[in-house]
Formats: C-alpha cells, sequence, structure tokens
C-alpha cells in the first residue's frame, strides 16, 4: 500500500504535479471533440477521464492542504490519500490515454488538410503572392513576395499599393536592372534571375504575383539571336539568287573555253603530224579548222558524249596515234563528256612529252562511280608531272563535280578519274 499522509512532502508534490498536468492535458483536448468528429466512445472516455482527474485532484489537494494546516481531514481525503494506488493507477492510465491521444493527433495532421498546412504550403511556393485590400492592406503574403520585396526595395512588403507602384516607376535598388517597361514589369536580379510581376483583380482582392520567367527570357534571347542568323542567312540567300544566273553563265563559258582548248589542241597536234607526211591528205585536217572555226563563231556546237569520243579517235588517227579503248562507255552525257575530255588531255601530253604511238583508255565502273583510267606507250617520265593548264583546269571541273582525279608518274604515266554516277551540277 502506498501512503501518502506518511510520504515525505516532495513526494507528495511531485505526485500531485504529475496528476495535475494530466488534468490539465486532459481540460486542453476537450474543444477537438467539438471540432472534429469522432465517435461516441471517445467522447465517453475523455470525458470520464476529465471528471475522475479533477475529482482526484480536489479530493487529494484538500487532504494536503488540511495535512499541512494540521486541521481535520476528510473522510474520503484520508482514503485517498492512505491507498494512493488507486490514484497512481488512474495516472497511469491516463497517461496511455495522453500518449494515444498524441498519436492520434500526429497521424491527423500529418494526412489532413489544414489551414495550418494550406498557409505553410503557401508559404513556400516557388511564386511570389501577395493578396491585398483596395487600400494595400495586405491580408496574405508567402515568404517568396517578401523576400523580392527587400531584394528590390530594401524592404518586406507592408503597403502593397506603394509596392506595385514601385515596380511600375523603377524604383528599386541600383543592382536590380529593369528589362521590360510593359505593364507587367521585369526585373533582372543580381544574381542573373528574371522575374515578371503581374497585378489583377480578383473579385474584392487585389493579388500581384511575381513569376521566375529566367528559362523564358534565355529562350527569347536565343530565339531572337537565331533569327537575326537566319535574316542574315536569308540576305546571302537573296544575293546568291541574284548572282546564280550569272554564275552559271561564267561557268558554261568557262567550259567552252575548255572545249575550245581540247579542240584547238586536237587540231594542232593532227596538223603538226599531217605537215610531217611527204604526201599527206589535208582533206581531215581542213575538216577540223573549219569545225573549230565554227565553234568560234558559235555556228556549231562540239559534239557531246560518244560523238566527242568518235571525234577524239578520228583526231588521234589523223595524228598518227592509235587508241585502244576498254569497256563500256558511260551512257551518262555529262559524265561522258568529262571522261572524253580527259582522254583529249591525255592524248596531247601523250604526244607532246612522250612521243607516243598508242593511247590506252579504260573504261569500268564500281557501286557508285564511272571511272576511267589513260596510259600510252610513250617516253616514261624522267620527273614528276607537274599540272600545266590543261590538267590544272580538267582537275578544277572534275572536283567541282565531285570527282576525283589521280595522276602517277612512277614507273609510268598513269591518269585515273573518278565520277560519280549522279553528278552534282552546281
Amino acid at each position: 500500500m502506498i501512503n501518502l499522509l506518511e510520504a515525505g512532502t516532495y513526494i507528495q508534490a511531485i505526485f500531485m504535479s504529475i496528476l495535475f498536468l494530466e488534468t490539465v492535458i486532459n481540460v486542453c483536448y476537450i474543444p477537438n471533440l467539438f471540432l472534429r468528429e469522432y465517435r461516441a466512445a471517445a467522447k465517453i472516455v475523455t470525458f470520464v477521464f476529465n471528471i475522475v482527474g479533477f475529482s482526484l485532484l480536489v479530493i487529494l489537494t484538500t487532504g494536503i492542504n488540511a495535512l499541512l494546516c494540521k486541521r481535520d481531514i476528510p473522510h474520503i481525503s484520508e482514503l485517498f490519500l492512505e491507498n494512493a494506488e488507486y490514484s497512481l493507477v488512474y495516472i497511469l492510465l491516463n497517461l496511455v490515454f495522453i500518449v494515444s491521444v498524441a498519436v492520434g493527433e500526429y497521424r491527423y495532421r500529418k494526412n489532413s488538410v489544414s489551414s495550418l498546412s494550406i498557409k505553410e504550403s503557401f508559404d513556400h511556393l516557388p511564386t511570389g503572392l501577395c493578396f491585398s485590400k483596395a487600400n494595400g492592406t495586405v491580408q496574405l503574403v508567402n515568404h517568396k513576395m517578401n523576400e523580392l520585396g527587400y531584394i528590390l526595395t530594401g524592404e518586406e512588403i507592408q503597403n502593397a499599393n506603394r509596392f506595385w507602384k514601385a515596380l511600375v516607376n523603377g524604383d528599386v535598388l541600383p543592382d536590380v536592372h529593369r528589362i521590360s517597361d510593359s505593364k507587367q514589369p521585369e526585373y533582372r536580379l543580381s544574381d542573373g534571375t528574371v522575374y515578371t510581376f503581374r497585378r489583377e483583380k480578383v473579385e474584392n482582392v487585389f493579388q500581384i504575383t511575381a513569376t521566375d520567367t529566367t528559362s523564358l527570357h534565355k529562350l527569347t534571347n536565343r530565339l531572337r539571336m537565331n533569327n537575326e542568323e537566319l535574316e542574315e542567312m536569308n540576305a546571302r540567300l537573296r544575293h546568291y539568287g541574284e548572282t546564280v544566273d550569272e554564275t552559271t553563265r561564267a561557268r558554261e563559258r568557262l567550259e567552252t573555253k575548255i572545249r575550245i582548248h581540247s579542240e584547238l589542241g586536237q587540231a594542232l597536234l593532227a596538223t603538226r603530224h599531217t605537215l610531217s607526211l611527204p604526201d599527206a591528205d589535208f582533206q581531215p585536217i581542213i575538216s577540223t579548222w573549219n569545225r573549230n572555226i565554227a565553234v568560234l563563231r558559235t555556228e556549231a556546237e562540239p559534239s557531246q558524249s560518244s560523238g566527242l569520243l568518235n571525234t577524239l579517235i578520228e583526231i588521234a588517227e589523223s595524228a598518227g596515234v592509235t587508241v585502244e579503248i576498254n569497256g563500256d562507255f558511260p551512257i551518262n552525257d555529262a559524265i561522258g563528256s568529262i571522261l572524253t575530255s580527259a582522254a583529249t588531255e591525255a592524248l596531247t601530253n601523250a604526244v607532246i612529252h612522250a612521243d607516243a604511238k598508242t593511247l590506252f583508255v579504260e573504261f569500268y565502273e564500281t557501286d557508285d562511280s564511272y571511272c576511267a583510267r589513260y596510259t600510252n606507250n610513250g617516253n616514261q617520265p624522267t620527273t614528276e608531272i607537274h599540272e600545266g593548264g590543261g590538267l590544272g583546269s580538267l582537275r578544277s571541273k572534275i572536283e567541282r563535280l565531285g570527282g576525283n582525279m589521280e595522276i602517277q608518274s612512277v614507273p609510268q604515266f598513269v591518269m585515273t578519274v573518278q565520277m560519280p554516277k549522279e553528278v552534282k551540277l552546281f
């Protein structure tokens, strides 16, 4: 048995303090019974613990007070003081009840939406928000808007109308740069972030919002730069469109000059060979020169593709050179013309530099290109061949059309031309 009458003053004080504290906690919990929906059993248990605790507190306090004042102790107080184990059982049960109520309250606050949780969420929004009355009195403002107000003006928002007027008029701190002068002010802060402010009326409340538009501002600047680059490109394209006709005509004139150069070279070779013969027939030479004169007078055009190749063979024979051809001549007129021009240059160099009597031409093709290989039976080169005007012009034309030309000097002269099957005519 536990007898508080015989216990010391400290034990009595501790016992009564615990009982008083539990009673206060129980009383504080009563309003929750009416603010929330609880089962009837929970309400009954709460009221029972409150009534029992309050009664025990009054009974024990009265008895201890009479004991200290050396007065007669009421019978009921004496009974509970001499049998304090009953009060101790209540204290332990009430402690369990308080712990269970606290756990339930924690779960409720964690899993339910309350006005406090709404305010907490509102304060932690990344967007600045401020609600005020018509006279500028702030009703609700979150942390972000207060922070922006301090960064922009040096003070927190006390009056929403005064804050908005400062934004519109640009009355901000020197380290803040204004970007836009529109009805929605934009400011770049010292850390580089950009915020756009907007004010609107929602029923009888004025709302000011601050949105982080840094990414949008960067995208806008990038789009403006891209538009400037596109404008420059369009200007170049327009300029190209204005000059492309002239460029095409100039290229055609150049190609005509190259063909005329080849034709004249063939005619000169044939004339030199014919003049070296004692009983020569000059009629083929005269026909060749008449044809070249007609080209110069634009009265005729040099033949293309296989026609050019046949003309080359005829001129070569008149110059005492045999042309041996292996492989199939390309059916593509553009490529055939280029390979024939290469054969003409090969013939000219074979006669002038190698004193050759036979020109060997081999046509072949791969999966994506037409090729030709040119050799002769003349004297082998003693030094590396340097490309002059004829070979240089030929290489320039071939490479401009996407082809490739290779010249081998040792151990014999070999010229190889490779052209793509889909010639790109620029």
